[in-house]
């Protein structure tokens, strides 16, 4: 069963009490959702009205097993609704969209919506728990660091978390060589 995440709950057991102070105040322009699939997600967002939103985080709660596989994916129709939202929210501090099943062209154009308009509050991004390899995550920081000087002045964290991750290849590859390795949390 899909259930809102509370506020409070949230920040209580987390590490980013900087963000919560960010968006004391605003806690009616945050989407915090566990839905079961994405078609879930996106009505949720959509009864909210609210656009121009200061933090989603939609965690996937469906189960890793093969059944369940269908209710992470997103189709392109999908993810052109998500990124419409994405264009309008120009406040923007948190961005946290876990276990999901994106194809590398999906991410991509999820993440370029994300840093097209400039949000300089934009503090984390995490996409951890989303099946991501490495050429994924490569691909996605380079998205990142073309716009990360004047659109994303802000950004401090890139959680990558739960995903395909052979950290000793990471670290070399992405972390020691990509200029927003320093960022990464993996």
């Amino acid at each position: 069963m899909a259930k809102h995440i509370d506020f409070d709950d949230y920040f209580r057991n987390n590490d980013h009490q900087e963000i919560k102070q960010m968006l004391m105040d605003h806690e009616e322009r945050c989407i915090m959702f566990r839905p079961e699939n994405t078609e879930q997600f996106l009505t949720f967002i959509d009864d909210r009205g609210e656009q121009d939103l200061d933090c989603i985080i939609g965690y996937n709660q469906a189960s890793n097993r093969e059944i369940d596989e269908e209710n992470k994916k997103w189709t392109d129709a999908q993810i052109d609704t998500f990124c419409a939202t994405l264009r309008q929210c120009k406040h923007l501090v948190l961005f946290r969209m876990n276990g999901w099943i994106f194809t590398n062209e999906q991410i991509s154009r999820i993440m370029t919506c994300l840093c097209e308009e400039a949000k300089p509050n934009l503090s984390v991004i995490d996409i951890g728990s989303n099946q991501l390899h490495l050429e994924d995550v490569r691909h996605i920081l380079n998205i990142l660091n073309e716009q990360n000087q004047n659109n994303l002045p802000s950004l401090k964290e890139i959680n990558l978390v739960g995903n395909y991750i052979n950290y000793a290849v990471w670290r070399e590859e992405l972390i020691d060589a990509h200029a927003l390795g320093g960022l990464l949390v993996i």
